[in-house]
């Protein structure tokens, strides 16, 4: 998410000092400004993500196996398998 307006910020910057607008110099400080407080939003709300535990879905839980099941007795298990 961060990469493609970072690079549309360094595309802006290259642009501010190729055609030297009036104002260049408050424009790029606009600009970088405007690109950090986007990718120090995303990189704190990441934090906080990871903090609450929220970032990733939660493990699986192993399913329960029960004696009546055929696969978890031993005793039914083929001979190749054993």
């Amino acid at each position: 998410f961060t990469f493609s307006w970072a690079a549309v910020a360094s595309t802006a910057l290259f642009w501010i000092a190729s055609a030297q607008p009036v104002g260049d110099r408050f424009y790029s400080y606009l600009v970088l400004t405007a690109i950090s407080l986007l990718i120090g939003g995303v990189g704190a709300r990441t934090v906080v993500a990871v903090a609450r535990h929220r970032l990733l879905p939660p493990a699986p839980s192993a399913p329960a196996t029960s004696a009546a099941d055929p696969i978890a007795d031993p005793r039914t298990t083929p001979a190749l398998i054993r």
